[in-house]
């Protein structure tokens, strides 16, 4: 049986990938008195009851990575397969 998901188990997976791809863990940051954008960050964007996975764009916007918003459950399956992903290509570049 699987276990309910929440919000910090996707928060917790966001974090990791952003550590293994060596991205900074907040997609804005304050420079100089005003918020700028970290290109490359992902992050979990969170609209009309569902989720997604999304990266920031070094314009300021972002773009979705895995798919169209879904259910928690289904973004943590996505981002573990996702993970899975660089992990192999890691191995395979060594």
């Amino acid at each position: 049986m699987a276990y309910r998901i929440n919000r910090e188990n996707l928060d917790n997976l966001v974090k990791h990938l952003n550590n293994i791809t060596g991205q900074k863990e907040e997609p804005y940051e304050k420079v100089n008195g005003n918020y700028v954008s970290n290109a490359g960050v992902y992050y979990i964007s969170q609209a009309n009851g569902g989720y997604s996975l999304e990266q920031m764009c070094k314009s300021g916007g972002s773009r979705d990575v895995l798919s169209m918003r879904t259910t928690k459950q289904d973004l943590f399956d996505n981002m573990h397969s996702f993970l899975k992903g660089f992990e192999l290509c890691e191995r395979g570049s060594k």
